[in-house]
């Protein structure tokens, strides 16, 4: 009798053995996914996206206005602005983004997962020369940099550089336009996740939090 209740016991726990053998990738996904940034590190991305973003749209709006409208002057101003902005948070993001653990990929295959490093390298990458090399521009020019309702000197008659400026302008520029295609690709690759069944915007959004037991 008691052969018989253990052998009916046995039957009854193989196909559940191999339910959670089938079941365990798709917990350990789930888990993955549950894997956030910290608090800071959510903030501090939200505050740069926001300033990369009004960099970007306010020089392209610039640039699709026609020569000599009124408004390319305060949006301009508004750039440099949100430049400064960026400049001042590199630091702090670039020292959290040391000190902090990441969060696991996602699975998948090594390209994707070597693609998302490589894209990510290149956005810390733009991030740092951009700011860099506006403040390097208006410095050398002699301009300086507008913030706000301030305005940041630039260098004297005797210590202007215009090689200095002149290199920055040109780089500046053409990172710029690379900026352009990095940001429509980082968000891409956000949504092609999603698309895939694998949300990973509460990973960093603002306001999410972990699923607590997962």
């Amino acid at each position: 009798m008691s052969r018989a209740i253990s052998r009916i016991g046995r039957l009854q726990l193989i196909p559940r053995s191999r339910r959670f053998c089938q079941n365990a990738p798709a917990i350990e996904k789930a888990k993955i996914l549950n894997e956030h940034y910290s608090t800071v590190v959510k903030w501090m991305h939200a505050a740069m996206g926001t300033c990369v973003l009004g960099c970007v749209g306010s020089v392209l709006l610039c640039q699709s206005l026609p020569k000599g409208h009124n408004r390319k002057g305060s949006l301009m101003h508004f750039h440099k602005s949100c430049g400064l902005l960026v400049a001042g948070m590199l630091v702090p993001r670039l020292l959290l983004r040391l000190a902090s653990r990441s969060p696991r990929h996602v699975p998948g295959t090594r390209l994707l997962q070597v693609g998302a490093d490589l894209s990510h390298l290149a956005l810390y990458g733009a991030m740092i020369y951009m700011p860099v090399s506006g403040i390097v521009m208006g410095y050398y020019g002699g301009k300086g940099i507008p913030f706000f309702w301030t305005h940041v000197p630039g260098a004297s008659e005797q210590d202007k550089n215009g090689k200095y400026a002149g290199n920055a302008y040109k780089t500046h520029k053409l990172v710029g336009q690379g900026l352009e295609y990095m940001i429509p690709l980082h968000i891409g690759g956000g949504l092609m996740h999603l698309l895939r069944g694998e949300n990973i915007f509460p990973r960093i959004w603002i306001f999410s939090k972990q699923i607590p037991g997962l």
